[in-house]
């Protein structure tokens, strides 16, 4: 198992153990996934010029795109290409591979914790990054800390070299990771030590729920 994997199951592990009203975006602008060709799949994350089409993220899909199908097959209908999963820097460690969707100005990474990926079988989680993505109730993709914080109740922090990641009773599906988030956070875990200009970097859909 890669280093990386197991910092990944010990942050999981720790949130299972663990004990503002934003406006919506309008429900009939969410459109289904127009499938990407692969060339516009990068290591950053492509916006087509003048597309700020909001495209809705939730616990099965991603503006359409089924998270829990066998990788293979979403690989062959929705234009996946295998990416490498970034790594710590300065860890030695050998990066781990993922495979790679873009749904308008959100690229989707999906990962299995395992080497070589095994197509036949789903992904244990996906990272969502980019614009313009929505949560069920409006949140946005790149919320700021606090407006997390209004939107969700019940937060837990655990933090890892490099990582804070945050998670809400009020909302088991999903995942934060937190950039400029401050370095207290690090040493004490706790979610009040995180800085109000923390940002959202990506959205992490697990698999298996937190539980609270």
């Amino acid at each position: 198992m890669r280093s990386s994997d197991i910092v990944l199951s010990l942050l999981i592990a720790a949130l299972f153990e663990a004990p503002s009203q934003l406006l919506p975006p309008s429900t009939a602008a969410m459109v289904d996934l127009i499938p990407s060709p692969a060339a516009s799949i990068s290591q950053a994350v492509t916006c087509p010029v003048g597309d700020t089409t909001p495209v809705l993220i939730t616990r099965d899909s991603v503006g359409g795109l089924p998270l829990w199908q066998p990788l293979g097959d979403l690989k062959r209908r929705y234009h996946g290409v295998p990416t490498n999963l970034p790594v710590e820097a300065g860890s030695g460690e050998e990066s781990g591979q993922g495979l790679e969707f873009h749904v308008h100005c959100l690229r989707l990474t999906a990962d299995q914790e395992r080497d070589p990926l095994d197509l036949s079988s789903s992904a244990v989680s996906w990272k969502v990054q980019g614009r313009f993505g929505f949560l069920p109730n409006g949140v946005s993709a790149t919320s700021t800390w606090l407006q997390l914080r209004r939107a969700y109740t019940g937060p837990v922090a655990v933090s890892a070299p490099g990582v804070v990641f945050v998670t809400f009773c009020s909302s088991p599906d999903f995942g934060f990771e937190l950039e400029d988030a401050g370095d207290d956070v690090y040493m004490t875990q706790d979610e009040k030590a995180i800085s109000t200009k923390a940002m959202t970097g990506a959205v992490v859909i697990l698999k298996e729920r937190v539980r609270c």
